[in-house]
């Protein structure tokens, strides 16, 4: 979880706009949505000290959400109803199918 938010802060104090609104929208989606409260913050302070332009940010920030959303969160979403889910996260495959230790 934390190599996207390093990246994102990477990107941000190297005054790296396009790539600090890429980044930070992978770790927004990829994980939990309570970055947006830390990483807005400092997209707010690139507006507000001219370091960012409004077009710029809905330019990178529009195809950055939609991108990011279409190849990480809608994979995760529908592949728990194929069997290849139990491969790559065995931790849903937990979640889905609780222990029926108590039934025995």
């Amino acid at each position: 979880m934390c190599c996207e938010v390093l990246f994102a802060l990477r990107h941000w104090v190297l005054s790296n706009s396009s790539a600090f609104i890429w980044t930070s929208a992978a770790a927004i989606i990829m994980f939990r949505s309570e970055l947006c409260l830390f990483l807005g913050l400092l997209l707010l302070s690139d507006l507000l000290f001219g370091r960012l332009s409004v077009k710029t940010l809905i330019k990178h920030g529009g195809a950055a959400g939609f991108v990011w959303l279409i190849c990480v969160f809608l994979p995760i979403r529908l592949l728990p109803s194929c069997g290849i889910s139990t491969l790559l996260f065995p931790e849903l495959y937990s979640v889905q199918y609780p222990s029926q230790s108590w039934a025995w």
